[in-house]
């Protein structure tokens, strides 16, 4: 079943597309529903220039979550 916290997110998500023509990203490791709902409203009424530095910042905690969760993913084996 869909929590309205879930509806929310879904509503927000599109809008937020709409402005921004990307979809929202953030590290949601470790966070509820309602956490990552009141920073994608936050993060939504931002420039698309604030708003840009935030994605990247995302892009970058995300990545570094997963290198250290999987470091090289079996990335050495294939390489040799």
């Amino acid at each position: 079943k869909v929590t309205s916290d879930q509806e929310e997110l879904l509503i927000w998500g599109k809008k937020y597309l709409e402005k921004f023509g990307v979809k929202f990203l953030i590290s949601a490791k470790g966070k509820s529903g309602k956490e990552m709902l009141g920073i994608l409203v936050e993060r939504y009424h931002r420039t698309r220039e604030e708003e840009w530095k935030a994605a990247r910042e995302a892009l970058a905690e995300i990545t570094k979550k997963r290198m250290i969760a999987h470091p090289l993913n079996g990335l050495r084996d294939d390489l040799e």
